[in-house]
């Protein structure tokens, strides 16, 4: 986005108070203003992510991505292991798929599935 777009955007929300310099705006055209930069600045369907958090951040229950201090990115749970799984009694983070598990250090949330073809 341009910083024209933003500012054409800006000049329906917000106006300057000649006795002060200030910008003055009420709450409602601040949130209108805001919401309308994003719409242009994030195309419709796509959802802003946080990154990498910390893994004591993250919700136990359910599946999210997870990356290890050795490099390892993953998709995992919080769980017990399943029978046959390494260390099946520990509760740990473990890879979705093999049932390994590690430390994780960090987590961000999984993307939202594709749309079914044709819809979008």
């Amino acid at each position: 986005m341009t910083d024209q777009e933003i500012d054409e955007i800006r000049e329906q929300f917000i106006t300057c108070e000649p006795t002060y310099g200030r910008w003055n705006t009420d709450e409602k055209k601040l949130r209108a203003f805001a919401r309308a930069l994003l719409s242009r600045a994030i195309p419709e369907g796509h959802v802003v992510v946080p990154g990498w958090m910390p893994i004591e951040s993250a919700p136990k229950d359910r599946s999210v991505m997870l990356h290890t201090k050795y490099g390892l990115t993953y998709c995992g749970r919080y769980r017990y292991g399943n029978m046959g799984e390494p260390s099946q009694d520990e509760l740990a983070w473990r890879c979705d798929s093999s049932g390994r598990y590690s430390n994780p250090t960090h987590w961000m949330p999984l993307p939202a599935a594709p749309a079914p073809e044709g819809e979008a």
